[in-house]
């Protein structure tokens, strides 16, 4: 039995793939555009001038510098855990934020050298973390005695009375992948 093909289907199939070839390329054109006003899933999130990005990186500076020094000293570690963000706070106790950042950092010993690499964001989530305004402030970082660079990355949350201040909900650091030749 020969099976008969409707052929009229052809036309309709060509224009869906032109509009698919269409969204495709739009979307490109818009992942490395300007940040809108709203994500894909339609959640307004404020918009975050140049001023507050200098801000929050001037405070993740900051922050690393604290990191820094409060693995010197554990009563630098519990101020830095009361200052941190609500996301952090609800993921970690104080104890168990001071163990990770311990175990992560302090085997890499003293700074030698810090380098701020980028700015990712406004992020309105995140994995991991409850909803609201984040941005990523990475850092290029050599420690003394260390062969490797690390990138250090520091994820910041506003605060949520709209107080134009930031604080730390996240702490990441590993060696950077080494490049071949």
């Amino acid at each position: 039995m020969r099976v008969q093909r409707n052929h009229s289907m052809r036309p309709y199939g060509s224009i869906v793939a032109r509009t698919l070839v269409l969204a495709w390329m739009a979307l490109c054109l818009h992942v490395g555009g300007p940040v809108s006003a709203q994500e894909s899933t339609g959640v307004p999130y404020r918009i975050v001038s140049q001023s507050e990005l200098d801000r929050a990186r001037g405070v993740a500076e900051g922050l690393a510098t604290q990191i820094d020094a409060a693995l010197l000293a554990a009563p630098q570690l519990r101020g830095l855990y009361a200052t941190a963000g609500l996301a952090l706070r609800k993921r970690y106790s104080e104890s168990a934020f001071s163990a990770r950042l311990a175990a992560v950092r302090a085997p890499l010993g003293a700074l030698q050298a810090r380098k701020f690499s980028g700015l990712f964001g406004p992020y309105h989530s995140l994995p991991n973390l409850i909803g609201g305004d984040y941005l990523i402030i990475v850092f290029s970082t050599r420690f003394q005695g260390q062969e490797n660079t690390y990138t250090e990355q520091i994820t910041l949350e506003a605060d949520r009375a709209g107080a134009g201040s930031w604080s730390l909900v996240e702490y990441y650091i590993a060696p950077q992948e080494s490049r071949a030749p």
